[in-house]
């Protein structure tokens, strides 16, 4: 065996024996690809990532070849990634990459690599961005990524890829509306392959609409919609240069971010800490749960006057505020002074953040509105303060996908009231840095919560949970197998919980999050997160929880009923 120094040097060549080797090691895991790894990962982020998805029969892999052709043509050294089912015999790749391009597979400039699902969902395998970084070590760029053929909830491509090609085809009936609220959302160029069929422009039409709608998620950058016969190769030069024009459009906004491992992070300790939307139900929690740490300095940071004397008036005043912990010997009125002394409140959102270590946002679960405030938030403070989201169904890589370091940004799921509750569901995203995790749960722990750390993805796992049973309660009072009054009776009798599902809606102000979490799910799971029809109606009848907690509305699902349909 040469020495590991001289097989190094041929693997950084791109010497595809070694490139080969690498991968293979990588793809078994364990303590030898991490080892491996180790010495890779510093020579890689550089190369654009570029994936390719759609459902079956779309014609990806011909594109993909057609695509890797053209590219090494331009003097590019092509890496591609075929991400294929696994063999329920061997556990392998079910298809074989040499058959479906095998006119790229002998262009010395071109390696095809088929890879198994071996299991995993969301249309990758476990390993995918490890074997890009391998590729991307190796000096291949760009690095094609082929998903298995998908439905509308397999969308983990947005995570490795910098730039996300969505294939559809003419003929494949009702697709493009099973996926519109799904994958079709991710995709940064929007494609109608076997664009010679019949069919083809009013797919070509339906999916422009699609690309306006996604434009609001990518200001600067509208998804074009391009017809490709890729069996021809009719098409294929205009998505190679708006693919370029993509990576252009990343670098330019800074957000062309290397897929290699989460960035190191230098973060200080938190003792300076930001609420953004610290006027709310949520915030002023959040502010009284950060006074738990005797050091914490907290800004209450909102956007009205009124919500910042509404959440000033609440950490004293408030049902679980500082006056109740008074009257029950927990702390001294001279205790509860020195907290309050402690928080600054104010309407300067960069003033408030300019030199926090941590900030915390709390606004509404809509995306947009979460996208203006962190771009904000990231404008104006230190480089080193960690930013994290009180996001509860929202995915953190499509919230970082604004920022210039999203490295910094965690997701923190706190539950109501924020200053009681214990949980915290901690949610890293694919570039959250270890030690932005490691500061934030030690932070935590500090002031008395329990964190529990989750992967990325929509919904996390609590919300994923709770809104299924607070739809299947909707579901049941809809049908008239029984009313809000004997759900909520049978949900405390019966499981012992201190409220009811509808109490809990109404009483602490939870209905509009609950709310906008099943939009969103809906939108990135699918149908099982259909919004129930009686919660549409009394949302949009202004029944959106107690006015005392959300000012403007009408009530919530009890005055609703006892002023409309039935009591």
């Amino acid at each position: 065996m040469p020495p590991f120094s001289e097989w190094l040097e041929r693997f950084f060549s791109g010497r595809k024996l070694e490139v080969g080797e690498a991968l293979t090691v990588v793809e078994r895991g364990g303590e030898p690809a991490e080892k491996l790894l180790a010495h890779l990962r510093p020579r890689a982020g550089r190369a654009q990532v570029i994936g390719v998805t759609g459902p079956p029969g779309a014609g990806k892999s011909t594109l993909v070849n057609g695509l890797a052709l053209h590219l090494a043509g331009a003097s590019h050294k092509v890496a591609v990634l075929a991400v294929d089912p696994s063999s329920p015999f061997t556990g392998g790749a079910l298809l074989g990459d040499r058959v479906r391009m095998s006119r790229s597979s002998g262009d010395e400039r071109i390696f095809i690599r088929s890879t198994a699902t071996r299991g995993a969902l969301g249309g990758l395998a476990r390993t995918t961005r490890d074997l890009v970084q391998v590729f991307d070590a190796a000096g291949y760029d760009p690095i094609l990524v082929e998903t298995v053929g998908i439905g509308q909830s397999e969308i983990d491509i947005c995570k490795i890829a910098h730039t996300s090609i969505v294939v559809e085809a003419p003929g494949l009936g009702d697709a493009i509306q099973s996926m519109k609220a799904g994958v079709l959302e991710i995709a940064s160029i929007l494609c109608v392959n076997k664009a010679d069929l019949a069919g083809a422009d009013a797919k070509l039409l339906t999916l422009r609409d699609v690309a306006r709608e996604a434009s609001a998620r990518t200001p600067g950058w509208t998804p074009p919609v391009l017809p490709t016969v890729a069996t021809s190769g009719k098409g294929v030069a205009e998505l190679v240069e708006r693919i370029a024009a993509h990576a252009v459009y990343l670098r330019t906004n800074r957000r062309f971010h290397p897929m290699a491992e989460p960035e190191h992070a230098v973060v200080p300790e938190l003792r300076r800490i930001a609420v953004v939307g610290g006027g709310g139900l949520m915030g002023h929690g959040i502010v009284l749960a950060c006074l738990a740490h005797p050091e914490a300095e907290v800004r209450l940071v909102s956007h009205r006057q009124e919500s910042l004397e509404r959440g000033l008036a609440m950490l004293q005043s408030g049902p679980f505020g500082l006056e109740g912990l008074v009257k029950k010997g927990r702390i001294s009125e001279d205790e509860m002074q020195k907290k309050l002394a402690r928080v600054t409140g104010t309407l300067d959102l960069a003033a408030a953040v300019g030199d926090a270590d941590l900030v915390v946002e709390t606004v509404p679960e809509i995306v947009a509105m979460k996208h203006a405030v962190l771009r904000a938030i990231e404008a104006a403070a230190p480089p080193s303060a960690i930013f994290a989201t009180n996001t509860s169904s929202i995915m953190i890589g499509e919230l970082a996908g604004v920022l210039a370091q999203p490295a910094r940004l965690i997701g923190t799921h706190w539950f109501y009231p924020s200053n009681v509750m214990p949980l915290i569901e901690v949610a890293r995203g694919d570039q959250t840095a270890p030690a932005v995790v490691d500061a934030v749960v030690g932070f935590l722990k500090a002031i008395r919560k329990k964190p529990v750390v989750v992967r990325d993805g929509p919904g996390f796992f609590m919300t994923r949970f709770i809104n299924v049973f607070i739809a299947e309660a909707m579901g049941a009072v809809e049908s008239g197998v029984c009313g809000i009054e004997e759900v909520d009776e049978m949900v405390k009798i019966g499981l012992g919980w201190p409220m009811g599902v509808f109490e809990l809606l109404d009483k602490t102000g939870c209905f509009e999050s609950w709310y906008h979490a099943q939009e969103y799910l809906q939108q990135t799971m699918g149908e099982r997160y259909a919004i129930p029809p009686l919660a549409r109606r009394v949302w949009k009848a202004g029944y959106q929880g107690a006015p005392a907690l959300k000012p403007g509305s009408r009530g919530g699902f009890y005055e609703y009923f006892g002023a409309g349909e039935r009591k």
